[in-house]
């Protein structure tokens, strides 16, 4: 039933393989072994690179003006990056429903007074 509708051939660049389809002739994806260490995190058993490491060759990309065709694409993804970076900063608000937690601190408020008037403190 099934036909090997892609295949791989050598890239231009050194270790970077591109897969085509056999079918339209069109590059479908790139893919590249990196040279060195990636610095990533490991959630739910995968590996997942770190922003830190990203922004770091996303910068790269951008002070080279041979990459300039690039560019564009790399201060849109910056932007996101940052954006992320913002929203994850922002303390969290407390909720006055969980827990008992109230504004105006009414219930502790109340009970020192009662204290007060009972104890004589």
């Amino acid at each position: 039933m099934g036909f090997n509708a892609f295949e791989t051939k050598q890239a231009i660049h050194k270790g970077t393989v591109r897969v085509k389809s056999r079918v339209t002739g069109d590059s479908v994806a790139d893919y590249t072994i990196p040279e060195g260490k990636i610095s990533h995190k490991r959630i739910g058993g995968k590996n997942y690179v770190t922003l830190p490491y990203i922004k770091k060759g996303i910068n790269k990309t951008l002070k080279d003006p041979k990459a300039k065709y690039r560019h564009d694409k790399d201060k849109d993804s910056l932007n996101r990056i940052k954006v992320y970076e913002n929203l994850k900063k922002k303390p969290k608000r407390k909720s006055t429903r969980r827990g008992g937690a109230n504004i105006f601190n009414f219930g502790n408020n109340l009970f020192n007074q009662r204290r007060k008037s009972i104890f004589g403190r």
